[in-house]
């Protein structure tokens, strides 16, 4: 008896709604890296996803809570590899702090786009409470999670160390680098940020 072929699953509507706010950050983001804030108008971000102005007021009423979705959808690219894959059941604190800190200056994650785009952000913060908050948010939680890091690194090494400011001195390290690879300037590569990365956590840690 031939066997009747099953009907492709219909998308949920929370499915369908996922797939329309991604690709309305999708298309924000390609709009903040051309053009900066000024000129990423709804009416350039709908050309660019290709959907109408009427789809993305729907989702976003006004442009700040728009810029500041981005700024958290941008965000959270740096962590999502590390969320849903495994962490090696051998390797040490030290050795991931050092790898997740590399790994912001991965080519998968450092490119020009996504620099040009948070640039543009950063920006906006001065003027935009809604990224701002955003912002500040966030880096509260990065910053807690690389100070736990840091306090095992540290017990780890049999030392002890202020692991929060050691965790806020690697961010203020990690934007810096990150705005000279945006600007260009002083010939720094992406494999030389990791490497001041990788001195300043041994540095920390007392490792010689």
């Amino acid at each position: 008896m031939a066997q009747t072929a099953r009907r492709p699953r219909k998308p949920t509507q929370a499915e369908n709604h996922d797939d329309r706010r991604l690709l309305l950050m999708e298309a924000t983001i390609d709009c903040l890296a051309q053009h900066g804030v000024e000129r990423t108008t709804v009416r350039a971000i709908c050309q660019i996803a290709g959907v109408s102005r009427g789809l993305l007021t729907h989702y976003y009423p006004s442009k700040e809570l728009l810029l500041a979705d981005a700024l958290r959808h941008l965000l959270n690219t740096f962590t999502r590899e590390e969320r849903l894959a495994p962490v090696p059941d051998e390797e040490s604190p030290t050795a991931r702090l050092i790898r997740l800190s590399g790994q912001l200056f991965s080519p998968s994650q450092c490119t020009p786009r996504i620099r040009h785009a948070l640039l543009a952000l950063w920006h906006e913060m001065r003027f935009n409470p809604a990224v701002h908050e955003t912002n500040r948010q966030l880096y509260a939680t990065y910053r807690v999670f690389a100070g736990d890091l840091f306090e095992q690194a540290a017990r780890e090494q049999g030392i002890t160390i202020d692991s929060h400011r050691a965790a806020v001195g690697l961010f203020a390290m990690i934007d810096g680098l990150w705005l000279e690879l945006t600007l260009q300037v002083g010939g720094l590569s992406r494999k030389d940020a990791a490497q001041h990365c990788r001195e300043y956590i041994e540095l920390r840690l007392g490792i010689t």
